[in-house]
């Protein structure tokens, strides 16, 4: 969406001021003016040719301008509350990189809320290679690769996520798992006994990232609350699911 972006901007806080030098980076490879709140003044310096100055009140004429032009708002580091002063939802589309989950997409309805440190983030957008493996790239390429009459088979659980969205029925193609009793760990014995009855076909194991969850197609607002809160009070892995999670994101910015 940013790279589609005809008219582009940033608008950075307080949340951004150690990111200074990434703020200014994806400025440059977007060619879009940096807007900066009051508390986030010192994100990027007054002189700097990308910036426009402060917003609202206290702001300036140029970011005035700006916001009444603007199709796509990067906000980054801040949860700016003074909406009248922001561009017209539905005129201008937005995404946020917050830090605080409670304060993502709360102001204007935002098509892309992320969660994440606005260096890292800023960062991961400038440079989206993945390590380790992401599964749904993984499954593509298996999917890519396996014989037209391959015989498929997956384990329950996060896994199954990965191959009902990525592994595509085609030729004489069949695909087998625990669909019923959701048994855990049946793929292994299914391929072996396939083995057995066929010939030619190949095992594979691969290791990939366990920190990418299985989230649905589409997300509402009140899924992606509750899944907030329960993530929060119940994931000891919270930090590094919440960074794949915001990787993917800025991931598919990127595309």
């Amino acid at each position: 969406m940013l790279n589609a972006a005809e008219r582009p901007a940033l608008l950075v806080g307080a949340g951004a001021l150690h990111a200074r030098e990434e703020v200014l980076a994806v400025a440059e490879a977007l060619q879009a003016p940096v807007i900066k709140t009051l508390p986030g003044k010192a994100v990027v310096p007054d002189d700097s040719l990308y910036t426009t100055g402060g917003i609202g009140l206290l702001g300036t004429r140029p970011s005035e301008e700006l916001v009444e032009d603007v199709d796509v708002l990067f906000m980054v580091g801040t949860n700016f509350p003074y909406a009248k002063h922001l561009p017209e939802p539905g005129k201008t589309r937005f995404v946020q990189l917050e830090a605080d989950p409670a304060r993502a997409g709360t102001r204007v309805p935002t098509e892309v809320p992320m969660v994440g440190d606005a260096k890292e983030g800023l960062a991961a957008l400038l440079s989206p290679d993945r390590d380790p493996i992401a599964p749904q790239y993984l499954a593509g390429v298996l999917d890519e690769l396996a014989a037209e009459d391959a015989i498929m088979t997956c384990d329950s659980g996060t896994v199954a996520t990965w191959a009902a969205r990525h592994w595509t029925i085609r030729g004489g193609r069949e695909f087998y798992l625990s669909g019923n009793l959701a048994s855990m760990a049946p793929g292994l014995p299914y391929a072996i006994a396939e083995a057995l009855a066929f010939d030619g076909p190949a095992l594979v194991d691969v290791d990939v990232n366990p920190d990418e969850p299985p989230m649905p197609g589409k997300v509402s607002y009140d899924q992606a609350k509750h899944f907030a809160q329960a993530f929060l009070k119940g994931q000891p892995r919270r930090a590094s699911i919440a960074t794949t999670l915001f990787k993917d994101r800025i991931q598919k910015l990127g595309e």
